[in-house]
């Protein structure tokens, strides 16, 4: 379901073999977006491009795994999400608690024009 490489330092994490992210797969997901965040100090960002879809059980998953992220001293981001997917985080005012670029290169150039503390 998940799909990774490493660019400049960051795991860039992409989603294949489904468009959705619900209940049925979302324990899934949930498990293998969340353990990449075990270390300390990990940085990545999950593209959405191939999603049209999240419910509420795809939202809960993307929390955890930021959650996770925020604990251990990492840095999760989110990029290329389509309209109507942003439309959901919108509504569920999760666009300001995750940090969502419209297109990767924004979203790795973001990693080198912050800094981060905690």
């Amino acid at each position: 379901m998940l799909k990774s490489e490493i660019v400049n330092g960051i795991e860039i994490i992409s989603i294949e073999g489904t468009d959705k992210i619900i209940s049925a797969n979302a324990e899934t997901f949930k498990s293998a977006l969340s353990q990449r965040f075990d270390q300390n100090g990990i940085k990545a960002i999950l593209d959405l491009q191939n999603i049209s879809f999240l419910d509420s059980s795809g939202f809960s998953a993307l929390l955890s795994a930021l959650k996770k992220a925020t604990i251990n001293k990492g840095v999760f981001k989110i990029c290329n999400v389509k309209t109507e997917v942003m439309r959901l985080f919108s509504l569920l005012n999760l666009d300001h608690v995750f940090e969502i670029s419209d297109n990767m290169n924004e979203c790795i150039a973001s990693f080198d024009s912050k800094q981060f503390y905690y």
